[in-house]
């Protein structure tokens, strides 16, 4: 059943991921896997991070346990960072794929 809440929310969650993906391919390679003045963390890691929090809000939305670590911080982060050798394409379509199962839940909720 279609409400005005749940299709406002499909549709922002679908310009958040066209805006996000514009913003990525906006970037270079050499862009995307450089830390900024040297210090900064990358954007592909900051990217998988956001890949990482859109699996922990499906996980949520689907009322699935939740790993405890995760939940009280990993002391290494790898879901905060990309692993080596983690490629554009690879995070475009966890990117996408993470958000359109998102709007997928949220479009077959009551």
């Amino acid at each position: 059943m279609s409400t005005p809440i749940k299709d406002s929310t499909v549709s922002f969650l679908s310009t958040v991921k066209m805006f996000f993906l514009k913003d990525l391919a906006s970037l270079s390679d050499e862009q995307l896997n450089t830390k900024p003045n040297g210090t900064a963390r990358k954007p592909i890691d900051f990217c998988y991070e956001v890949v990482s929090a859109n699996q922990g809000i499906l996980s949520m939305l689907k009322r699935e346990p939740q790993d405890s670590a995760r939940a009280e911080g990993e002391k290494d982060c790898e879901w905060a960072a990309a692993p080596a050798g983690y490629t554009r394409a690879q995070l475009e379509a966890d990117v996408t794929g993470s958000l359109d199962d998102i709007i997928a839940l949220v479009s077959r909720l009551s």
